[in-house]
């Protein structure tokens, strides 16, 4: 995809930590489970999938395809401390609408690593023709409803 040729992107953080945004990528399976088996209890209560089936997160690598769900990590130091992902229709009445999910770890999170992460979703969704996207977010999320509404 054209809309990918700038990433790998480098983003400094709040804190001025360095991270590195890119696409999820074939190899990056046993990152990504780590990532997933580093999120707390109580912030994987809000995700849609059990993300501690190891067999699911590999799927998720092993499927990879940008047409449908398009995933973007942020690294450093060599571990994904963030995973969003823009979730499109190719065809049908809601063709125009991404569902976005993000995940931030605890570590990375009230340094802007979400809100980055956000805007590079933004961007692409309007690269893509996207007019829409769906997020759901708990009412107690308060820094994820606010990463969103400045974007």
């Amino acid at each position: 995809m054209d809309i990918l040729k700038k990433y790998p992107k480098k983003v400094v953080l709040s804190d001025g930590t360095e991270v590195t945004i890119r696409p999820l990528k074939k190899g990056d399976k046993a990152a990504l489970i780590d990532f997933f088996s580093r999120v707390p209890a109580k912030d994987r209560n809000f995700l849609r999938d059990d993300v501690t089936d190891r067999k699911l997160v590999a799927s998720w690598v092993d499927n990879l395809n940008y047409e449908v769900v398009l995933p973007l990590i942020a690294e450093y130091n060599g571990r994904i401390m963030g995973d969003i992902t823009l979730q499109r229709r190719r065809y049908g009445w809601k063709k125009h609408v991404g569902d976005v999910r993000v995940v931030v770890a605890s570590e990375f999170q009230k340094k802007g690593l979400g809100t980055s992460l956000v805007r590079e979703v933004v961007e692409l969704a309007r690269e893509l023709g996207l007019e829409k996207l769906a997020v759901e977010i708990h009412v107690k999320l308060t820094p994820a409803i606010k990463a969103f509404a400045r974007c």
